[in-house]
């Protein structure tokens, strides 16, 4: 009876092992398959230098750059930002044949950032707001009539 359990546990074993085996093998074959798959978006310089294409490059100021970012990742654009710390600017080195797609991305980018400037007001316009509708809501609350319509419904004891 030992010896028939012992068996049955080395079969299991070697079952398990074959199919732990299996799975490996097929993570480690996808993985090497898509090792050289293309990866769009931002990117190490160096990476962006061995696809052999000609580099292009375009200053951006510091409040531009986050929506920036945004629009090239949507259009697939491989590119790499570089600060430059003693003018606050950031480079933005991208493969000369996306040109096209550079253009398209900044003109959304000021066309964003001129629409959520000329949305914005000013602190002192949002106060002021603010407290007329204050001074509107509680010149309503101490109107008499609004007081007697509150009381209608209420039993007197």
């Amino acid at each position: 009876m030992a010896n028939e359990l012992g068996d049955q546990m080395i079969q299991v074993t070697t079952r398990a092992t074959y199919i732990s085996f299996s799975v490996m093998k097929s993570i480690i074959q996808s993985l090497l398959n898509n090792r050289y798959a293309t990866v769009h978006g931002e990117q190490p310089l160096k990476k962006l230098t061995l696809q052999n294409r000609p580099l292009e490059s375009v200053e951006i100021t510091d409040k531009d750059i986050r929506a920036f970012r945004r629009q090239l990742n949507m259009y697939s654009v491989d590119f790499n930002v570089q600060k430059d710390k003693t003018t606050g600017h950031h480079t933005v080195y991208f493969k000369g044949q996306d040109v096209d797609r550079i253009h398209t991305a900044l003109e959304k980018c000021i066309k964003k950032i001129s629409l959520e400037k000329s949305a914005r007001q000013p602190f002192r316009e949002v106060v002021a707001n603010a407290i007329q509708k204050a001074t509107e809501r509680n010149a309503l609350n101490q109107n008499p009539e609004r007081n007697q319509t509150q009381d209608r419904g209420r039993d007197e004891n």
